[in-house]
């Protein structure tokens, strides 16, 4: 039931428009805005009628209209990664006149770091967010410290099975949050007594502050590896090495 009125007004401009994700800055002459970039996965909003007897739909990109009462919030609104349509439609209770509304929003993604078994500190921070096919240069370590271990970069993964990334390198944005964990190598070996020029034989101690490391050395000038080499953590010198 609808008063003569209702169908003698053609206002189609809303009093308020907002989303969940943040203020747009509603003014009932603009009619389309821009949102940024937002994280969140999906959205809602809610319309305020300028006149009661106002009917307003929305959609998202080329979905179906659905109804929107005024002030009362929508489903949520699911957001595609990168660019992203939203429209409010408002008929005038004259049930002819109407006007619509875009708002484009964008869902862009965070790069966040992990201490990954730090002992101390914390992990940079990146506050910027990114869209899918954008690059982020990758952050040092921050102040993140570990006694027994040395950073040595960041991962994908915090086993290390994953992509490996150093500080001032950059990383492709996908359709998802990055996640890179902190690589931690065991501290480089000390050596007793250092190297230098001694009268006589000498038996060096090697060690390493990362609790249980093994050690392998080599003295014929080759690379040891985990499973080539001397194990030990002694080696007696008798001539120059």
């Amino acid at each position: 039931t609808y008063t003569a009125q209702e169908f003698k007004d053609a206002s189609t401009s809303l009093a308020d428009l907002w989303i969940s994700n943040g203020v747009i800055g509603f003014v009932p002459t603009t009619t389309t805005y821009d949102a940024g970039v937002v994280t969140a996965e999906q959205l809602s909003m809610v319309a305020t009628e300028s006149i009661s007897g106002q009917y307003i739909r929305y959609r998202a990109g080329t979905a179906d209209w659905t109804e929107l009462r005024s002030e009362v919030p929508s489903a949520a609104i699911p957001l595609e990664p990168g660019p992203n349509t939203i429209q409010v439609w408002v008929t005038a209770p004259d049930r002819v006149t109407s006007a619509t509304y875009t708002i484009e929003i964008r869902r862009g993604f965070s790069v966040i770091y992990d201490g990954n078994s730090s002992i101390s500190g914390a992990a940079p921070v990146d506050s910027s967010t990114y869209l899918p096919a954008q690059t982020a240069v990758v952050l040092g370590p921050g102040t993140l410290a570990n006694t027994t271990y040395t950073f040595v970069g960041w991962n994908t993964a915090a086993d290390g099975s994953g992509t490996e990334f150093a500080e001032g390198t950059s990383i492709t944005i996908g359709n998802s949050a990055v996640t890179l964990f902190a690589e931690w190598q065991v501290a480089a070996p000390t050596f007793s007594p250092a190297g230098g020029t001694y009268d006589g034989a000498r038996t060096v101690a090697i060690s390493s502050a990362t609790p249980a490391a093994s050690i392998r050395y080599t003295l014929d000038g080759s690379d040891p590896t985990p499973v080539d080499g001397t194990l030990g953590s002694s080696v007696e010198i008798t001539e120059t090495s």
